[in-house]
């Protein structure tokens, strides 16, 4: 007989997880309110912001404003999370830009919760370590407060395999499963239609669940009575299930969606076939040499995964892979083996996608930053099962605070970094990164640079900013009064900046990217933006 007393013991104990993570959010939630606006707008962000605004019209028109269908290619594009910023900011359209930056944040945040709670289907310490170490991934942790394209659908791509998780791991499946399902796939649809790999994952899962189940039925004991075939019922209601979830996906991808209410069913497909073939392609800088985005090589996306997340975390995830391997061994059709699988196949689907599909891919790892909750959830797995080899609650207690602090020993890198978290690189990738690899490749450094050229006195200040329209953008958005900013779209000028006139001074703003920052090699170097031996901006002086 079971000891009356027990579960009140157990349950506290069980329970600390949720402390756990609670702390590790409300950390985060506090450095999230102390620097959220040390981080600068970046490339996209102007035609984002717009797009986003443009999107606002269309509705506030009733339809009858559609400039938002042919502006740039953006149409191609779900508007979900730009329509609602622009909402947000329509009334103090002065705090765009930190406005913006502050729900990416939040965004981040509520990706570290969906991490953690997923992970908490293998143990409350793999919950705990899954929300730390996917908040010291100093790429995730950069984008997540600059970055609508990437980390938003990362959000809600994590959102999607919990709610898929919590169904598939269910004895029956239920309504209350198609709600979350429905609604989170079909949100993710709505800011990024490419989104649809999930089903490379979904489908998969689910064929494994039936599986399970079917051996399960029928190593079972058959009870007195009638013989009825559960199996067989069970797989009717997944597959009623799954068409209305299918259906509220499509419902919630295209409900904010101007493109598509044109064409419900055509115009996403089209959007899936274009995501699926970018066609515009760009140079990336990758081991030193200048590769086209559509030619880079097969393990150009492993590569960036292993030089970009801390060395600390690499093994610990590495472990967590090898012990979800373990789990479908010891029981296949266990609850914790299908979320292994379906965790698995969150983070090898994306890869052996890039690896043999070789889409149009820049930006370093950008495009793939909702595989990123799945590594560091694979780090909670691996730091469970080191601490579960032992019995002892004491020596777990003390090897688990141990990981903990190895795994803090990541914040030093990226607060020297700070705010340019986004530019990480561990030492397999060596010093000076910058001349091997993209960096600040979205120039968010411009606004360091502004604010140092607004710090120098004079009466009227010129600054010629090397870049497109969007990274002039990125300078001109910290401009003071007294500061003019002239656009430079060309690379390769040879000639000293022009002469200041009068108690003018005239400077030059040229980032690493494209070799802008080698404009007007006359013309002395008076300040760089960077942190350490990386370089990110020059600024360039008419004057010593």
């Amino acid at each position: 007989m079971t000891d009356p007393g027990a579960d009140e013991f157990v349950a506290p104990v069980r329970r600390r997880w949720i402390f756990g993570v609670a702390a590790i959010l409300l950390v985060y939630t506090v450095v999230i309110v102390a620097t959220w606006r040390d981080y600068g707008t970046t490339w996209d962000e102007k035609v984002q912001a717009q797009y986003g605004e443009l999107v606002l019209e269309y509705f506030k028109s009733g339809g009858q404003d559609k400039r938002c269908n042919s502006f740039l290619d953006l149409k191609y594009y779900g508007p979900l999370f730009e329509v609602g910023c622009a909402a947000l900011y329509s009334g103090a359209p002065s705090a765009k830009i930190d406005l913006r930056h502050f729900c990416i944040a939040i965004c981040a945040l509520i990706t570290v919760l969906a991490a953690a709670l997923y992970a908490r289907a293998f143990g409350g310490t793999a919950a705990i370590f899954a929300a730390l170490a996917l908040v010291l991934l100093p790429r995730f942790y950069g984008h997540g407060f600059s970055n609508s394209k990437d980390i938003p659908f990362a959000c809600l791509f994590a959102c999607s395999m919990l709610a898929v998780s919590h169904a598939v791991r269910a004895r029956y499946p239920l309504w209350r499963h198609v709600a979350a399902c429905g609604a989170a796939i079909g949100l993710t649809l709505a800011i990024r239609v490419g989104g649809v790999i999930m089903f490379g994952i979904i489908g998969p899962v689910v064929m494994y669940v039936i599986a399970a189940k079917r051996r399960i039925s029928d190593m079972a004991v058959p009870e007195p009575g009638p013989a009825e075939s559960p199996t067989s019922a069970a797989v009717l209601r997944w597959v009623t299930l799954a068409i209305t979830t299918l259906f509220l996906v499509w419902l919630l991808a295209i409900i904010v969606w101007p493109w598509a209410h044109q064409s419900p069913l055509l115009n996403p497909l089209r959007a899936i076939k274009m995501a699926a073939s970018f066609h515009q392609p760009y140079q990336v800088l990758f081991e030193g040499v200048l590769v086209s985005s559509d030619q880079l090589p097969w393990y150009y996306l492993i590569k960036y995964i292993g030089i970009t997340t801390p060395l600390i975390l690499l093994p610990l995830a590495l472990l967590g892979v090898a012990c979800s391997v373990r789990s479908q061994c010891r029981d296949w059709t266990s609850s914790e083996a299908v979320a292994a699988t379906q965790l698995q196949l969150w983070l090898a689907v994306p890869l052996l996608l890039f690896i043999f599909k070789r889409p149009n891919v820049y930006d370093g790892l950008r495009h793939f930053l909702f595989v990123l909750p799945a590594l560091a959830i694979f780090v909670g797995l691996g730091v469970e099962w080191l601490l579960s080899l032992n019995n002892s609650a004491r020596v777990r207690g003390i090897a688990g605070v141990i990981c903990a602090l190895c795994c803090l020993t990541t914040v030093l890198p990226m607060s020297r970094l700070h705010p340019y978290q986004s530019s990480y690189f561990n030492k397999l990738a060596g010093s000076e990164t910058w001349r091997r690899y993209d960096t600040d490749y979205w120039v968010s450094s411009y606004k360091e640079a502004m604010e140092w050229v607004n710090r120098v006195p004079a009466e009227q200040t010129v600054v010629l900013v090397g870049g497109n329209d969007n990274a002039v953008y990125c300078a001109e958005s910290y401009a003071d009064d007294h500061v003019r900013v002239i656009p430079v779209n060309e690379v390769g000028i040879r000639e000293k900046l022009p002469s200041p006139i009068a108690n003018e001074r005239v400077f030059y703003i040229g980032h690493i990217r494209y070799n802008f920052a080698d404009n007007f090699p006359g013309s002395p170097v008076v300040h760089t933006v960077g942190r350490g031996t990386e370089v990110y901006t020059r600024i360039r002086s008419s004057q010593p």
